[in-house]
């Protein structure tokens, strides 16, 4: 189904000094709207929405993805058309937190990577991820008609991640 636009607003700056890369880099709050009354339809939207985001972030932001994870949340089902509302976070892996403390880790990762263009972005760094994943959803489920609408800001206090394990994150095992 091309042509199925991703609705979103934002173009806010999102950015962090060179010397500390943040724990959460961006957030991105939406609704998977499925056209359906099937629960399995919608088990099945969810859980392709979380694997094609993964490997969407990969394939067009790769040096990030190998910085910060995508750890998506479900907060809630609506009646309806099914609409499910997300949470997603861009966060830092464990193991690149633990090496940045080290001095001059951020310098040589920022050198090495690109870091300063990909930090200091616009929301359309993470719009563009949306896209490609509802074109997918859309060929992969063709009797149910899906959209995407995502809001992308910085982060700030109230944007709390959830805990490891509990939740699925891009670096984590489909089960």
């Amino acid at each position: 189904m091309e042509g199925l636009p991703v609705t979103g607003e934002s173009d806010a700056v999102v950015s962090a000094p060179l010397e500390e890369l943040p724990d959460i880099l961006a957030v991105m709050e939406g609704s998977l709207v499925i056209e359906t009354d099937d629960d399995g339809a919608v088990r099945t939207a969810i859980q392709g929405l979380r694997y094609l985001l993964a490997i969407e972030f990969a394939r067009q932001q790769p040096a990030l993805a190998l910085l910060y994870d995508l750890d998506l949340q479900e907060l809630g089902i609506r009646d309806g058309s099914r609409i499910v509302d997300f949470k997603v976070w861009a966060k830092i892996k464990r193991r690149v937190r633990a090496a940045v403390r080290k001095a001059g880790a951020v310098a040589v990762l920022s050198v090495t990577l690109g870091i300063p263009g990909a930090i200091v972005s616009t929301a359309a760094v993470w719009h563009g991820l949306f896209p490609p994943v509802q074109e997918q959803l859309c060929r992969g489920m063709p009797s149910t008609q899906i959209n995407i609408n995502v809001t992308v800001r910085p982060p700030d206090d109230r944007d709390v991640p959830p805990k490891q394990g509990g939740e699925w994150s891009s670096g984590s095992r489909i089960p």
